[in-house]
């Protein structure tokens, strides 16, 4: 290819494209429509907690799971796990027991960079054995954006196993507040832990009303220590437990 202006020239090499890969034809097992908005929302809050180690390949991606009529996403890097339902506009599955597939993480994220924030357009996604298909309709259904993508062979872990089915404690709090006193209080962290101390409990205020509060606590040999307070809303036990701060601040953002 040869560009030319003024008095520039350049000569560019190229290849055929006869030598540029045809897309694969997918043999269709399901498909389903989902709003473009809540597609891309789902895949913001699950995405963190794929694995990037190598050698666990099948953690490397979301497991994408169809049956009855329900679309769940699930993330794991074995110390953490996301799951997210989303409410499908169609789903046609050829198999009476559903579809499970892995799609990887780079699909995923190229993914939500391209779908649009409108609840007004959906996307189209055909699966197949080994390669997946995701048709954006950005302006209704004049134009098409087609993205293939490979799926990740092997076998997620049993979700089932490690969420529970009851809690001894629930606690509601403020998100942004909550955000907010833990990215201040993860600055007193030590770096070789990482971990903040989180207390709920019932307590009584200066007017002998039962509240519940939660402390923040965090120390550093080398920064000093901090305390954060938040009101919340507990059911269950009091409750004392640390958290790698990153994670749950992935969580939040």
């Amino acid at each position: 290819t040869t560009v030319k202006e003024n008095n520039s020239n350049y000569k560019i090499l190229g290849f055929s494209a006869e030598e540029f890969s045809n897309f694969p034809e997918i043999k269709i097992r399901a498909k389903t429509k989902l709003n473009q908005k809540l597609f891309k929302e789902a895949i913001q809050q699950v995405i963190f907690a794929t694995s990037r180690d190598e050698n666990r390949t099948f953690l490397n991606g979301a497991l994408f799971k169809i049956k009855d009529n329900k679309i769940e996403i699930i993330t794991t890097d074995s110390h953490r796990l996301s799951l997210k339902n989303i409410e499908p506009i169609e789903i046609k599955s050829l198999l009476a027991e559903g579809v499970e597939v892995i799609i990887p993480y780079r699909a995923l994220s190229e993914l939500s960079r391209l779908l649009l924030d409108n609840k007004e357009v959906f996307t189209e996604i055909r699966i197949g054995e080994k390669q997946i298909l995701f048709i954006l309709f950005p302006d209704g259904q004049k134009n098409s954006i087609r993205i293939y993508s490979r799926l990740i062979e092997g076998q997620f872990p049993d979700y089932h196993q490690i969420v529970p089915n009851s809690f001894k404690t629930e606690i509601k709090v403020n998100t942004e507040e909550f955000k907010g006193k833990m990215e201040r209080i993860s600055l007193f962290v030590r770096e070789d832990l990482n971990t903040v101390k989180i207390e709920a409990a019932n307590k009584k205020d200066s007017q002998k009303e039962e509240r519940c509060e939660i402390i923040l606590n965090a120390e550093n040999p080398s920064t000093g220590e901090a305390s954060e307070k938040i009101s919340c809303l507990k059911k269950g036990e009091d409750i004392t437990i640390t958290f790698n701060t990153n994670y749950i601040l992935d969580v939040l953002k």
